[in-house]
């Protein structure tokens, strides 16, 4: 069943809001494509978040399945 109060708590342990200016102009210019026509830098709409910690599994269905710490 879904618990959306234990989501919200273990998805604050591992990322935290990177609020410098950089942070913006580095994901803005990653993914201009599509943010550029919806936000800007200074605008204060796009917000950034760090994985401080956490696993990613990647599946493939012709791999074993990878496994990422973060």
């Amino acid at each position: 069943m879904w618990n959306e109060q234990r989501y919200l708590d273990s998805c604050e342990r591992c990322s935290k809001e990177d609020t410098r200016r950089e942070a913006r102009v580095a994901m803005m210019e990653a993914n201009k494509n599509a943010l550029q026509s919806m936000y800007t830098v200074d605008d204060n709409l796009m917000t950034v978040f760090v994985f401080e910690s956490g696993i990613a599994t990647i599946y493939s269905f012709t791999e074993e399945p990878k496994v990422i710490n973060l």
